[in-house]
């Protein structure tokens, strides 16, 4: 597999799945760059003319309400790429994206995306199959957030992040994760109260620790599973499968 333009291996799930003939012709594009904590990758109805295919860390698409909620709708890690709309013609994105934590990802202009794009047959069925997961993920999500409880809503999250960065640690506090699950804090902190009285998460300094992946799966709701199986059903290489990634 080609590396991208700084000699670090690309972990990206979608790059990992492009032909050596595609990876070719998006190197010279692509541009290494550093993710920092609640960095804003796209603001919310703006022209950004770039997309970020994510190596390491995670992006929340998030919709910023009238009172200043910002309610995650979707989760992109390696799996994917953040600027799915400006890909397909739509100048304007409809919702921000932000990084949860420190990272890094491939940068590309959505001019140099689309030629490629254009010019592949390959590349886009790769990317319209993404975006068939992704959007997947986001109908899900609506319906999730309508039916199910927040201790369920709570435990497909830390999952759903856990998928994303390899690991059993996720560093965030009960505040940010309740900002993005639409709900008070306190609710936040009484589930997870309950979920580490039952031996299935711990709180380690700076975040929280997955202890029973298996035990938590079975308090998560039906659409960890539905979104999961989504993404393994049209990509090639996903991020169930993270090894095949580097």
């Amino acid at each position: 597999m080609q590396e991208p333009n700084n000699g670090q291996p690309a972990v990206n799930c979608l790059l990992a799945a492009m032909s050596d003939e595609d990876r070719r012709a998006l190197d010279p594009f692509l541009e290494e760059v550093a993710l920092s904590r609640r960095q804003a990758l796209i603001e919310a109805h703006s022209d950004v003319g770039r997309a970020y295919f994510v190596h390491e860390g995670v992006v929340s698409l998030v919709t910023t309400l009238k009172d200043g909620p910002n309610v995650e709708t979707a989760m992109i890690g390696r799996e994917g790429v953040v600027g799915l709309p400006l890909m397909f013609n739509q100048e304007l994105s409809p919702n921000r994206a932000v990084a949860q934590a420190p990272g890094r990802a491939a940068a590309i202009e959505i001019a140099a995306l689309e030629r490629a794009m254009s010019d592949s047959e390959t590349l886009r069925k790769l990317l319209g199959g993404y975006s068939v997961a992704f959007l997947t993920q986001i109908l899900q999500s609506v319906a999730c957030n309508v039916v199910h409880s927040t201790k369920e809503r709570f435990a497909k999250w830390l999952l759903s992040n856990a998928d994303r960065t390899d690991g059993i640690r996720i560093p965030h506090t009960h505040e940010f994760i309740s900002e993005l699950l639409g709900v008070g804090r306190p609710t936040v902190s009484l589930v997870a109260r309950t979920l580490r009285m039952d031996k299935l998460i711990d709180y380690r300094r700076g975040g929280i620790a997955i202890v029973d992946r298996i035990g938590l799966s079975g308090v998560a709701c039906e659409c960890y599973e539905v979104i999961r199986d989504t993404y393994e059903r049209f990509l090639p290489v996903s991020f169930a499968h993270p090894p095949a990634c580097h």
